[in-house]
């Protein structure tokens, strides 16, 4: 079962950083969220830091996150 939740927070991670290095901060922070559904407990304030940049970002450009 571990496994198996490992595997989706990694599959969304690796997307959700792709989707950043395109500057596609909407699409990363949805994949960011979906990352932290199926991630661990160590990589919880990873994940939480990403989101929280993220939404800087897109409230920084006049992007409503809501």
């Amino acid at each position: 079962m571990k496994t198996c939740l490992l595997k989706h927070y990694y599959k969304y991670a690796h997307l959700a950083s792709k989707a950043e290095r395109l500057n596609n901060y909407i699409l990363a922070e949805k994949l960011w969220r979906r990352a932290y559904v199926f991630c661990c407990d160590t990589d919880t304030e990873w994940v939480s830091r990403r989101l929280a940049f993220c939404k800087k970002y897109l409230l920084r450009n006049g992007v409503d996150t809501k």
